[in-house]
């Protein structure tokens, strides 16, 4: 029964749209991650510049959330999710230029993980619309799971790839990820009005759903938690720094960055399958 519903999953055509992009940007990013740990720590030596250059891959999806997520509902989500990607093709391919100064980097870094909060706010609003009642968890379950063996393989392709060229060619990979998840975007899902806009959220609106959250126990229990999830990217950070000291290449670098993802889709699988 289970892989029956799965397979009507990727029966509907849209969905299958939807996932291939997602699993090429994914790669991509895992590519750009591991190529960006060994470019920042090759050019200053400093651990800390490396982790807070990784820490800039995840960081700005706080603020841009907040203000830039409403546009997923401002306009027809196909072209958020295109435009989106298009534009982040662009400014990888910026970064790829061999030289680019270090602070040009990480400036356009936050922009290109800025322009992920519409993008994911788009998605997530997109499947329930192509994934009706019970196939929405079956698809939720995929994604994620193939999600995370995408970032195992981007992580270690990434690694062995700047090992054998170069993080911007790295880095370029990303760009082209980006691209062809754009196409497949504008060219994969049909073309739906806008969302009703009647309900826009404001400022207030936004600061009464946080004192909302704050004054009940359980849903602040859960944003802790939720919180407390950006503690297991910090391995990531050092793994440039710690595969240097080890005397160890950027191949290494890939295969650390690697086993968080790794063990993320063995717990999942895990999951789906005995509970």
């Amino acid at each position: 029964m289970r892989d029956r519903t799965l397979r009507q999953v990727f029966a509907v055509r849209e969905y299958r749209a939807v996932w291939l992009a997602d699993l090429l940007s994914v790669a991509g990013d895992q590519l750009a991650r591991v190529a960006l740990a060994v470019l920042v720590y090759g050019r200053t030596g400093s651990a800390a510049w490396a982790a807070a250059t990784y820490a800039l891959t995840f960081l700005p999806a706080i603020v841009g959330g907040v203000l830039l997520g409403g546009l997923a509902d401002r306009f027809p989500r196909r072209e958020v999710l295109a435009v989106t990607d298009a534009a982040r093709a662009v400014l990888v391919g910026v970064m790829a230029v061999p030289g680019l100064p270090l602070p040009a980097l990480c400036g356009l870094l936050v922009v290109v993980v800025l322009l992920g909060a519409p993008h994911t706010a788009a998605r997530g609003a997109l499947l329930p619309e192509l994934l009706p009642g019970d196939l929405y968890e079956r698809g939720l379950a995929v994604s994620q799971i193939t999600g995370q063996t995408a970032q195992v393989v981007g992580f270690a392709a990434g690694g062995l790839l700047v090992a054998a060229v170069s993080p911007s060619s790295a880095l370029a990979l990303n760009a082209v990820t980006f691209l062809a998840a754009g196409l497949l975007f504008r060219f994969g899902l049909a073309r739906r009005p806008r969302a009703d806009t009647t309900t826009r959220t404001g400022a207030r609106d936004l600061l009464a759903g946080v004192v909302d959250i704050a004054g009940d126990p359980r849903r602040r229990a859960l944003v802790v938690l939720v919180w407390m999830v950006g503690l297991y990217v910090v391995p990531e950070a050092l793994a440039a720094p710690y595969a240097d000291q080890i005397d160890a290449g950027p191949a290494v670098v890939g295969l650390l960055m690697a086993a968080d993802p790794l063990g993320s889709v063995l717990g999942a699988w895990l999951f789906v399958r005995f509970v």
